[in-house]
């Protein structure tokens, strides 16, 4: 009886069974039907549909597919474009494999999440807008009640992969628009996990369409967001990167960066903190164009220590930071401090000790063709940025030792010095302010020089590359920067100058140069006092001093420059070029006084040549042709010195305005004047006027008269100081003058006698001969200016009756051209006699030259002309 109770029970359990499994089976069909068939039409519906509102975009979804017993699911052929049809983002392939682990330890957990060539598009447009802050922005934003944050959700992933990734790069602000693009990047992540305190060992490797190198291995963890390992990049392409960050600077033509560093990261909300060591940045052949290709550019900065420690994103917030570097040409940069980033500040120690200048060539030839041999920098202050604007500021101290620097055009020295000093410097930005205490220049040294094409090194130096041009900006406050520097000193500089478009060549120098510069500023009312010494060719004594202030808007200037005792020899190739001489000795001193106030130049220019003695003639075009000889005697004292007061003057603000040219302007003038009208010259000197250049004589008369005396005896005071002169003496008579005066004192002679020459009216008795000779000449009486018989009826007729018989007679006395040469040569020879004996002249420096028959009359008398030459 309880048997069949048995296996009535038993099959009773087996129906039930067998009614369960089935039941199993049938669910597990039906799940396996709903995931493989049904669920991905939906999934994909929902996905497309869901984005496609979300994002305000289109949504592509090719195909879905779900394996419910896998727990995965494969999303094909995943696009999102613009309206347009331009591509955001796509996928060939995302694979997902959800764990079941995931019940059990309450968190996401995926056995493996796989990224097939994931391509991403970011475009910044042309109004600055970027296209992935647009996805979505017209839509209003979901209404969800307010949840306290929970934190990061918990989420572990056995492996993340991405194969064959590209992220492509468009920038449409400018013409053309700048494109790159980042391609093959491919990395995977070992037990990702956002678990608190989970980390996992993790690598990345991407290369971008230049061949650029990104690798990165190391370990992440989600919470604490942490990181730590090393990141290395390699081949990065200048060209490309600085022509998009700097499109109106240098244009880069080649090289590449490469990077690398150890790191150790750590985000929470106590704050960050990141350490950096072992780091490595190198520019490797880095190639500019700025007017020509730029010396290639080689620096290594290693090793790099970096700092980081402190939350500096949220309002308020400050963290610390250090840096500390050294450059590959030697020292070290070391930069330590607080900074914060809403509001931007810092509060930042910097120092630099022994940075070699020579590595960073390239940044300097932008501006100038210099090379730099050697030189260290180094600094010490502190540099803040604090406000709302924000202002800059620095103080500290400055040098730079040990500097040397070539024209590279003609690889020559150009300037060096042994130190520079900038003692508590001071710049602000806001206001815009530089202020220095103490400029100490320990042996400075400038060389200045003409080329044989007449450029200037300086020409060469400053302007020789094109300056790239300055991006378009708004208009800035454009008031200028206040300036100060409360003292320059100056410990034997030296300065050469040399000229090699002269044959020979021209050189001189200025050593010993010592000294100070006191009160320099920018403020209009400011005086610097200038007070320098220093040698001209080691020994001619050169002193500077005065007041300056040229950094004003209005430079002002009022300074005396004294140059004691050059050797004129020095200036010889100068002579040959534009007097066509050598100089064959003597010496300089100049005493200059310049003035210049609202740029209006006033000089006053004192030349002292002592000794000057021209040499051996020198075939040159230039050469003026001009007797300098004669000048040179004209202007030379009885000592040998000439002394020349020069004044000139000049508008800064005319086009035409050349210090050098009016000061040569000047010279000639003088040296023109000295030819053309050397008596006024002497005049000058002695006393007189441009009158000494003649001596006057009454019509028919050789004696000199009183006043001609004097004037004499000047000139003679001034042959005495003008060794090198001679004098020539022409005798003058002339044609009309001298000849009616002759004939009339022959007339006279037979009207008077022995009385001729008294200057007493005509008695009755000398008029009735006077008349009586008139009518023996002429044989008839005389007649009246109107041509009426004379009938001396009143004294007024006779008075005129007899004085035009006079004029008759006198205009028919004989004169001959022998007694005219005669009359001539008495005055040359009374000139003669008056300079020989009665004004002590050499005879050996006077001479009579051929009489004037054709000399002209003047107010003063008949002209004997007096003539200079040299000895």
């Amino acid at each position: 009886m309880f048997m069949p109770r048995i296996v009535t029970a038993v099959l009773a359990w087996a129906r039930r069974r067998r009614l369960l499994l089935g039941i199993v089976a049938a669910l597990i069909a039906l799940y396996g039907a709903l995931g493989y068939w049904v669920a991905p039409g939906i999934a994909r519906e929902q996905i497309v549909k869901q984005l496609s509102t979300a994002l305000d975009r289109t949504v592509r979804l090719e195909a879905v597919r779900i394996n419910p017993f896998a727990l995965s699911a494969t999303l094909s052929n995943f696009a999102i474009t613009e309206a347009d049809g331009a591509p955001i983002a796509a996928f060939d392939e995302l694979y997902v494999n959800f764990s079941t682990a995931s019940a059990f330890v309450f968190a996401w957990r995926f056995s493996e999440i796989r990224l097939t060539r994931p391509r991403l598009a970011l475009v910044i447009r042309p109004d600055g807008a970027f296209n992935l802050a647009a996805l979505g922005a017209g839509k209003p934003p979901a209404a969800s009640a307010a949840e306290p944050d929970a934190g990061l959700p918990h989420v572990a992933v056995g492996q993340l992969t991405v194969v064959e990734g590209q992220v492509g790069f468009e920038d449409r602000r400018s013409a053309p628009p700048f494109r790159s693009s980042v391609d093959r990047i491919s990395f995977s992540l070992r037990s990702f996990s956002t678990l608190p305190d989970d980390t996992g060992q993790h690598s990345f490797n991407a290369t971008t369409d230049l061949g650029e190198q990104l690798a990165w291995r190391g370990s992440i963890g989600a919470d604490p967001i942490q990181s730590r390992g090393r990141l290395d990049l390699a081949g990065i392409q200048v060209s490309r990167l600085a022509g998009y960050l700097l499109p109106q600077a240098v244009e880069v033509t080649g090289g590449t960066i490469g990077l690398a560093a150890d790191y150790d990261l750590t985000l929470a909300p106590t704050g960050i903190v990141l350490a950096v060591t072992g780091g490595r940045l190198a520019l490797n052949d880095v190639r500019a164009n700025a007017g020509g290709e730029l010396t290639p550019l080689n620096l290594e900065l290693a090793p790099i220590a970096f700092n980081l420690n402190g939350l500096v994103g949220q309002p308020g917030r400050r963290g610390t930071a250090s840096l500390e570097l050294t450059p590959n040409g030697g020292g070290k940069i070391a930069v330590r401090g607080g900074f914060g980033l809403d509001p931007l500040m810092a509060d930042l120690n910097v120092s630099a000790s022994d940075v070699a200048l020579a590595p960073f060539q390239p940044f300097l030839e932008p501006f100038a063709r210099l090379k730099l041999e050697r030189g260290a920098l180094h600094v010490d202050g502190r540099f803040t940025i604090a406000g709302d604007s924000p202002a800059m500021r620095f103080e500290g101290s400055a040098a730079i030792s040990d500097f040397a620097s070539v024209d590279s055009a003609r690889n020559e020295s150009f300037a060096r010095w042994r130190r520079l000093d900038l003692e508590k410097l001071a710049w602000s930005s806001q206001p815009a302010a530089l202020g220095i205490a103490r400029v100490a220049a320990d042996e400075p040294y400038l060389r200045f020089g003409i080329g044989p094409d007449r450029v200037t090194n300086l020409q060469r130096v400053l302007v020789a590359g094109t300056a790239p041009a300055a991006p378009d900006a708004p208009p800035a406050d454009t008031k200028p920067a206040r300036v100060s520097i409360g003292l320059i000193t100056v410990r034997n500089g030296s300065a050469n100058f040399s000229d090699q478009s002269l044959r020979p060549h021209f050189a001189t120098g200025l050593q010993q140069l010592s000294g100070t510069v006191k009160g320099l500023s920018s403020q209009p009312a400011a005086r610097a006092t200038v007070a320098l010494r220093g040698k001209v060719d080691r020994y001619a004594p050169a002193t500077i001093a005065g007041e300056i202030n040229p950094l004003a808007a209005q430079a002002y200037t009022d300074i005396g420059l004294r140059f004691e005792n050059i050797e004129l020899t020095t200036f010889s190739p100068y002579s040959g070029k534009f007097a066509g001489r050598r100089i064959d000795k003597g010496k300089l001193t100049l005493d200059l006084r310049y003035k210049l106030v609202e740029r209006e130049l006033v000089g006053e220019n004192k030349i002292v040549l002592d000794q000057l003695k021209l040499g051996e003639r020198v075939d040159s075009p230039d050469a003026l042709d001009l007797p300098l000889q004669l000048a040179i005697a004209i202007l030379q004292d009885s000592r040998g010195v000439i002394d020349i007061d020069l004044p000139v003057r000049g508008n800064l603000e005319d086009p035409s305005f050349s210090y050098a040219g009016i000061i040569g302007k000047a010279l000639v003038n003088l040296i023109m004047k000295a030819l053309t009208a050397p008596f006024k010259l002497l005049a000058a000197a002695f006393g007189g006027g441009e009158e000494m250049g003649y001596v006057a004589f009454a019509p028919g008369a050789a004696e000199i008269g009183s006043g001609e005396q004097e004037k004499l005896d000047k000139l003679a005071r001034a042959l005495a100081d003008r060794p090198q002169l001679r004098l020539e003496v022409r005798g003058a008579s002339s044609p009309d003058a001298d000849r009616r005066a002759l004939a009339q004192a022959r007339l006279m002679q037979q009207v008077r006698g022995a009385d001729a020459a008294l200057p007493t009216p005509l008695t009755a008795s000398e008029q009735r001969r006077l008349l009586a000779l008139y009518r023996r000449q002429f044989g008839a009486e005389p007649v009246l200016p109107a041509g009426q018989p004379g009938t001396a009826d009143t004294a007024d007729d006779k008075a005129r009756l007899v004085e035009a018989a006079r004029l008759r007679l006198t205009e028919s006395m004989p004169v001959t051209e022998d007694e005219l040469r005669e009359l001539a040569r008495n005055r040359g020879l009374a000139i003669y006699d008056y300079l020989v004996t009665r004004a002590n002249v050499d005879k050996e420096r006077a001479f009579l030259t051929d009489p004037n028959l054709d000399a002209a009359s003047a107010e003063d008398g008949v002209r004997n002309e007096l003539k200079l030459g040299v000895r």
